[in-house]
């Protein structure tokens, strides 16, 4: 692979807007996003759709200010915050390779080693954190994929779709309509947490930490390269949606309980990776 890296540093803090955030070490949310394209020359790529494609996130990462900002956590303060200053800039990494496209990007199994060059790396210290890297992955007369990666304590589950939906409007489009739901929720006053237990959660880092002196870090476990992991896409349509919901409420003893697509689903691929490993136990 070649690859072209385009990485702004850090500016000093006194420029900075803080904010204050009210989590420590949470794992990173990583995710690769395949585009087939029936027409993809290295010239009309790289002349075309990359510039689109950078032009189109610079204008709606407007909208997702945290996003180019950075986690610190200096040692006088009790837990970390998120800094945004006005020349922050996202890590894009565009990388060209020789894959097969479609079987990369298809539903069957696939070795964790072929999906891993995908994903970019987010720098991360022991006292500052990249929120977001971003990896373009450019597939000869095939496609591309889009990796990030993106630091949990600013994201959660949601954001992401938010984001990819927001930069294909834009790439599209060339502008945002007034009524697409963009901004981030950073309210966090919406959550009540009761006043003495945040300080005891950040008490139980040590324990949480293989670092027992210094566990007052944004430092994360490297990710292990595993030859014997695999992944695969399992598809719910609404029909088994719908299946599962009416299944939960006729299992439960609540009259009224309310589940989301997200509850079902994440049941669903857990018990389903639950006896996957039971079986791939017995066949050892």
């Amino acid at each position: 692979m070649t690859k072209d890296e385009s990485n702004g540093d850090n500016p000093d803090d006194g420029d900075a807007a803080k904010e204050n955030i009210t989590v420590g070490r949470l794992a990173l949310q990583e995710r690769v996003t395949f585009y087939k394209l029936t027409e993809s020359s290295r010239d009309s790529f790289f002349s075309s759709i990359q510039p689109k494609l950078e032009q189109s996130l610079s204008l709606f990462l407007s909208h997702f200010l945290p996003l180019s900002g950075y986690l610190k956590w200096n040692p006088q303060d009790p837990k970390p915050h998120i800094v945004i200053c006005p020349k922050d800039t996202v890590s894009l990494t565009v990388v060209e390779s020789d894959a097969d496209f479609s079987y990369i990007s298809s539903k069957e199994l696939c070795l964790e080693t072929e999906l891993r060059p995908l994903v970019p790396e987010l720098q991360v210290s022991s006292d500052s954190a990249s929120i977001l890297s971003i990896q373009i992955t450019f597939f000869p007369n095939q496609g591309f994929s889009i990796g990030t990666i993106v630091h949990h304590v600013v994201m959660d589950g949601k954001t992401p779709s938010k984001f990819y939906k927001a930069w294909a409007h834009i790439c599209k489009h060339g502008n945002i309509p007034q009524d697409f739901d963009l901004p981030m929720v950073l309210d966090r006053t919406i959550i009540n947490v009761p006043a003495r237990l945040e300080p005891k959660l950040f008490q139980l880092l040590p324990y949480l930490s293989k670092e027992k002196v210094n566990a007052r870090n944004l430092m994360l476990p490297p990710a292990k390269e595993n030859i014997n992991v695999v992944w695969v896409t399992l598809e719910l349509s609404e029909a088994n949606i719908k299946k599962l919901k009416e299944q939960a409420k006729n299992e439960s003893t609540w009259s009224d309980l309310l589940l989301s697509t997200f509850v079902v689903t994440y049941k669903k691929s857990s018990g389903q990776s639950l006896f996957c490993k039971e079986e791939a136990k017995k066949s050892l």
